[in-house]
């Protein structure tokens, strides 16, 4: 990547612009030329282009989607002891933002 030449480093800037484009790529040659990784890169971009990314079913109210009753059939009892209640009751408070 650089090359040490008498006290300060030589920067290689088609490695760095390659870099920067396409992230780490897995082998530099200096001898040749970055057509082929352009190529690539352009075919990357076609494929994203051709994907574009779509919302699911938007259809119904967020009231309708997100506020149904759900009905509890097999409600178990359970202990909790009194610092574990007081501890989630002020987190349903902090939640709630009202006393309960």
């Amino acid at each position: 990547m650089a090359k040490q030449s008498g006290g300060m480093p030589k920067i290689d800037e088609d490695f760095m612009k390659e870099l920067i484009s396409q992230g780490v790529p897995s082998k530099q040659d200096n001898n040749k030329t970055n057509d082929v990784p352009q190529e690539i890169q352009t075919e990357t971009v076609q494929v994203e282009k051709s994907t574009p990314r779509k919302r699911k079913g938007g259809s119904g109210d967020y009231r309708e989607t997100y506020f149904q009753k759900v009905e509890l059939a097999d409600r178990q009892p359970l202990y909790v002891s009194r610092t574990t209640h007081e501890k989630l009751m002020r987190i349903v408070t902090v939640i709630g933002g009202r006393k309960v």
